[in-house]
């Protein structure tokens, strides 16, 4: 098959033996990556295998580190390119691109992390990317300098969201801040490498001089954006009690390099 084909949800779900429900829980984790085409959620072959190396070395006990040094991004020779292409994991992107659309400007989303996202506009795989990443005084402008060397970028603040723990309803360990991560009664969730939650937290803790070390479940990885406190030691989080106490408010920014930005737009 070639590298470069279009795949639909159902022809990736028959691929790896899967119901398409189960394609569109793993696109809303950012566990596979896809593109659309107007309201047509489409994968490359380089998508799906790219999931199944990874699902191999997270279950394997092999010595062999499999490391993907950059995010592609394959147009479908069977189907036009979109003149635009939004990278980024917040609803707001969608909501932007439906927009877009509206306008009858032919609009694709990827949902690459804050990180990946930078680095995918860096090698111009795509036109935009959202990111909210906090270097411990700000947000955003230092990624953008350090991960897109001589590229002129414009910032455009989109929107501002919230940031905190997801805790027990009445928060009964009494998670207050930052500092409280520290404590041997609690345990957490974290995002993965690259995420903006994941960035955010290693910048407090390294504030705080708190070692990574000493945070219960801070190799605890999960897909979805958020992380949550554990009620007890042992004990699975209760998500159905479960409120947000909130710590900050952060930007969301989108990054639009002049360089690969659409002509006229």
């Amino acid at each position: 098959m070639a590298q470069n084909q279009s795949l639909s949800t159902q022809e990736v779900a028959d691929i790896l033996h899967v119901s398409k429900s189960t394609i569109y829980d793993l696109i809303r984790k950012g566990e596979i990556h896809s593109y659309k085409i107007g309201r047509k959620v489409r994968f490359t072959q380089d998508d799906v295998d790219a999931y199944i190396a990874r699902s191999r070395h997270e279950h394997s006990t092999a010595p062999v580190q499999r490391i993907d040094t950059h995010s592609t991004l394959l147009t479908p020779p069977c189907e036009p390119a979109p003149e635009l292409i939004l990278s980024g994991q917040d609803v707001v992107l969608d909501i932007l691109a439906d927009h877009l659309r509206q306008e009858r400007i032919p609009t694709g989303r990827t949902y690459l992390s804050s990180f990946e996202g930078l680095l995918a506009l860096y090698q111009g795989n795509v036109h935009g990317a959202a990111c909210h990443l906090y270097d411990g005084s700000g947000y955003n402008e230092s990624f953008v300098r350090s991960l897109m060397p001589g590229v002129p970028a414009v910032l455009v603040n989109l929107s501002y969201r919230t940031q905190g723990f997801y805790v027990q309803k009445g928060n009964p360990k009494n998670i207050r801040s930052w500092q409280d991560l520290g404590r041997e009664d609690l345990s957490i969730l974290n995002r993965r490498v690259g995420s903006s939650a994941r960035i955010l937290l290693d910048t407090q803790l390294k504030k705080l001089h708190i070692p990574p070390s000493q945070v219960r479940g801070y190799n605890t990885i999960m897909s979805a954006p958020w992380a949550a406190s554990w009620p007890s030691a042992g004990a699975k989080p209760i998500w159905r009690a479960a409120i947000c106490w909130i710590l900050l408010t952060e930007p969301t920014t989108a990054v639009l390099s002049e360089n690969t930005f659409p002509r006229g737009m």
